[in-house]
């Protein structure tokens, strides 16, 4: 499995939440991971499994570069425009969350291979 696709997004470098790299210029995450944070406070650390070390830290104040794409640093495939994943269809989930609610995050990225659930109504 290729690393993943992952950086740590924190504030003054201490990881708050994942987000996925999807170009160079872009980070994507969940608006409560930023909700409330001064964007001089942000930051982005790419290239380590490690959400509080190693990997090249980038503070979003000053970011006057593109990430470096490498072999620890790379974006994440998108399904195209109007594409939808069928179910059953193969993926990859990762992140520094807790597995349980009665653990804590882990301090080392986790990724799992998965299949697009099903959607049911009941």
């Amino acid at each position: 499995m290729r690393p993943p696709k992952r950086v740590s997004l924190g504030s003054y470098g201490i990881h708050q939440c994942g987000a996925s790299v999807i170009s160079a210029d872009w980070v994507l995450t969940a608006a409560h991971c930023v909700y409330g944070f001064e964007p001089s406070t942000l930051t982005v650390r790419a290239g380590s499994n490690v959400r509080n070390t190693g990997g090249t830290v980038y503070y979003l104040d000053r970011l006057n570069a593109s990430l470096e794409f490498g072999p620890t640093v790379h974006p994440v495939e998108l399904p195209g425009q109007n594409e939808t994943l069928a179910p059953g269809t193969p993926v990859v989930v990762s992140g520094w969350g807790a597995t349980d609610v009665r653990t804590e995050q882990s301090s080392f990225l986790s990724t799992k291979r998965s299949n697009r659930p099903t959607n049911s109504r009941r």
